[in-house]
């Protein structure tokens, strides 16, 4: 049983019930094998999800968090809408699965249309297959939660301030990193694929096939570490380094993972 984890960062607001229409008939169109089944803004997820009537779904898109969920394939999908003066929202999807079949893709097709629509700025699709990956990203501040055999993993804003945690088996460097890197270089990384989703926006996908992270992790890592050096290391975690140590970081929006006067969650974020 595989864990695949995806996410993206998004800094249009979609906190309006127009947008939050548009990003649900984007996943409901996208992402046909993992159909929600429930709903909610609160545990426990437990409101029937009617596809055909959306509007009524839309009644609780408030601006807090908000849940999809389907029991078959354990998916759950965590909608976040930004904060109060914090600009970017977050769409998460996590679900466990024996085979890959339709879904992978149509995740990436849906994490690509979304960050084209809603402004992407960072996305991951990843598995947690190698032990000593699990405790790099533990040490890199990825909120892995639990253990290797029951893992969560959320990078967010807070920590992409500091520095990118690591490249991932498809990757989204949105406008941000674009000006960061530069168009040549990210189009010229040394991997699988690199998908041009818009004019500032890039997906790297490292290898062919996502079984390549449990099936020949050594192959993976190489690519990886290939492709970090190409884009320049000093703006990856380093484990030599640690955290408190100043990384190369991109001049991000106004509003990006500023602190307030109340403590933030960065589960939440």
């Amino acid at each position: 049983m595989l864990d695949i984890f995806s996410r993206v960062l998004i800094s249009k607001d979609i906190k309006p019930k127009k947008e939050g229409l548009k990003l649900l008939k984007l996943f409901l169109k996208t992402i046909t094998e993992l159909k929600p089944e429930y709903y909610n803004n609160v545990e426990p997820i437990n409101k029937i999800f009617e596809e055909n009537d959306i509007s009524k779904v839309l009644e609780i898109w408030d601006g807090s968090p908000f849940y999809l969920k389907q029991k078959r394939n354990r998916m759950l999908s965590i909608i976040d809408n930004g904060k109060k003066n914090y600009i970017f929202g977050a769409i998460s999807i996590h679900y466990k699965k024996k085979t890959l079949d339709n879904e992978l893709h149509q995740i990436k097709n849906f994490l690509t249309k979304s960050s084209k629509t809603f402004t992407g700025e960072f996305g991951y699709i990843h598995s947690m297959t190698s032990e000593s990956e699990f405790n790099f990203e533990y040490e890199a501040n990825v909120s892995i939660y639990s253990n290797f055999k029951n893992p969560t993993m959320i990078i967010t804003s807070f920590v992409l301030k500091k520095y990118i945690p690591n490249l991932y088996w498809f990757t989204i460097l949105g406008p941000t990193y674009v000006n960061f890197f530069g168009k040549k270089r990210i189009e010229e990384t040394p991997c699988f694929k690199v998908i041009k989703i818009s004019e500032c926006c890039y997906g790297l996908q490292l290898t062919e096939n996502l079984m390549d992270l449990k099936n020949n992790f050594e192959y993976f890592n190489q690519i990886r570490t290939k492709a970090k050096t190409h884009l320049g290391t000093s703006a990856f975690f380093d484990l030599k380094l640690g955290r408190d140590y100043k990384y190369s970081t991109p001049d991000f929006p106004l509003g990006f993972a500023e602190h307030r006067n109340n403590p933030i969650n960065p589960e939440d974020l």
